[in-house]
Parts: structure tokens; C-alpha cells; sequence
């Protein structure tokens, strides 16, 4: 599970271009609306966590939140160059405090699924 709370934040993983510019783009919104400064543990905004196992989904439920039970605002489907399909979804926890999780779509549980099929 890598967490990354700013734009500046380096990811130090091996994405897809699709899924890094993603991450940029919510990074960037979170940074100009709550400050690039800002303690997410903390202070308002939130942050992206990228999950890279099943495992990650229990360390993301004893930390914030279990996405079998949590409604999302939104399911985000990324399709890849690479042919590789990846999930971007928002929780909002608070008016003011968000985790955007982005995904491969091989470990989404399946009710993050169900809920792509009824978007598309």
C-alpha cells in the first residue's frame, strides 16, 4: 500500500503513465484546495492510497476504512496503454476529507465492480 498525500510526493513504484497522471491530477486538487503543507493525518483534504495487494485492503480497515461496507462517490474506470485496467475511487470520510484509492482492476473486490458496471 503506498500512500501519497502530495503532488511532490515521490511514487516510488512502477505504474502505468495512465495511473501516475491520475494520481497527479487528485494530488494537485487536494494541494491547491488544502495546501501542499498540510498534515493529512491531521488537517483537512485527504490522500491517494494505491493498492498493490490483497492484503492492503486489511491494513486500509484497521487504519480508515473497509471498502465492503463504505459507500464510494465514485468508480473510476483507467484503461492503459499498457492494456492493464486500473480503478480510481473516491470515499469521502467528511465534508472535508477524502482517500481516493486507485487500483488494478484484478484486485477490486467485487462490490467496487458491481458498482463500475452500474456507472458505465
Amino acid at each position: 500500500m503506498i500512500k501519497i498525500p502530495h503532488e511532490h510526493t515521490p511514487i516510488n513504484a512502477d505504474l502505468p503513465k495512465e495511473v501516475i497522471d491520475r494520481i497527479k491530477q487528485i494530488t494537485s486538487v487536494l494541494d491547491e484546495s488544502y495546501g501542499s503543507h498540510r498534515n493529512p493525518a491531521n488537517d483537512l483534504g485527504g490522500f491517494v492510497v494505491v493498492i498493490e495487494s490483497p492484503s492492503d485492503f486489511e491494513s486500509l480497515q484497521n487504519d480508515f476504512l473497509d471498502v465492503r461496507d463504505a459507500s464510494a462517490e465514485y468508480v473510476d474506470r483507467l484503461d492503459c496503454e499498457s492494456g492493464e485496467s486500473w480503478l480510481s475511487v473516491l470515499y469521502l470520510l467528511s465534508s472535508d476529507f477524502a482517500i481516493n484509492l486507485i487500483m488494478p482492476i484484478t484486485l477490486a473486490p467485487q462490490p467496487l465492480l458491481e458498482e463500475l458496471e452500474r456507472t458505465q
